[in-house]
């Protein structure tokens, strides 16, 4: 003889070996800023006729890269860490930044090449 469902469902619930369903607790967002704010660069670094806000984004010179999202200009948003000697330059902690080579194929005018041959993004001509 089998059991209507409710009193099937009522004895789940009701037997000692039913677990209790975990109590949901929402994630948490960790705001890193704003994309400008994280974007400025040291100041440190500038090329002729530049907005002194330039930054090595060059994928050779990034690890760790993680797209986590696209700015309105269409370009993906990235979380990085610098490699060595460019950490000791922008420290060793996380990033937001774009990767130059993609900033290249829509603006070219923002990109330019280092001493060493690194792309570099003048974030001051995407944020006016």
């Amino acid at each position: 003889m089998s059991l209507p469902k409710a009193e099937l469902a009522k004895q789940a619930v009701c037997s000692p070996k039913a677990k209790a369903k975990a109590k949901y607790s929402a994630p948490r967002l960790e705001v890193l800023g704003n994309l400008r704010s994280a974007t400025r660069g040291s100041g440190n670094i500038t090329g002729d006729g530049g907005s002194g806000k330039r930054k090595f984004s060059d994928p050779r010179v990034k690890e760790g890269i993680v797209r986590i999202g696209e700015h309105p200009l269409g370009l993906g948003i990235y979380l990085f860490r610098y490699k060595a000697p460019y950490s000791d330059l922008y420290g060793t902690g996380r990033h937001v930044g774009m990767l130059a080579d993609e900033v290249a194929e829509k603006y070219p005018d923002a990109v330019s090449r280092s001493a060493d041959g690194h792309l570099m993004v003048d974030y001051g001509q995407l944020f006016h």
